[in-house]
């Protein structure tokens, strides 16, 4: 759960993504204590961000699963999972579908929600 205050999103720090994201689906399997969510991601490197970069998926309260890069799953060094971040150090300069899959606890989440 975020316990810190966001920070305001200026025009200033702006930049480009480094990936874009040309599709999403989603299946989510709701219960009243642990929620499913896998998403199938049709991704590419943007041409204007930076080559190399790492991929960023944010969160919050997730308990990250599994991630699949172009149907097979990276070596364990080669990204992290966080409660509130995915991030692939060195993701293919192709297009390539991302498949991360998480469980999300409404309960330890997001304090306040009843089942």
């Amino acid at each position: 759960m975020r316990t810190d205050t966001a920070r305001p999103v200026r025009l200033a720090d702006y930049r480009v993504p480094d990936y874009l994201i040309d599709k999403v689906d989603l299946v989510v399997r709701l219960d009243r204590h642990e929620t499913l969510v896998r998403a199938r991601l049709a991704m590419h490197p943007n041409p204007k961000g930076n080559a190399g970069a790492p991929l960023l998926l944010d969160g919050d309260g997730l308990n990250g699963k599994l991630v699949a890069i172009d149907g097979a799953v990276p070596a364990a060094d080669s990204f992290r999972i966080g409660p509130d971040q995915l991030e692939l150090f060195e993701p293919t300069r192709q297009p390539f579908p991302a498949r991360p899959t998480s469980m999300i606890s409404p309960h330890h989440s997001w304090p306040g929600v009843t089942g």
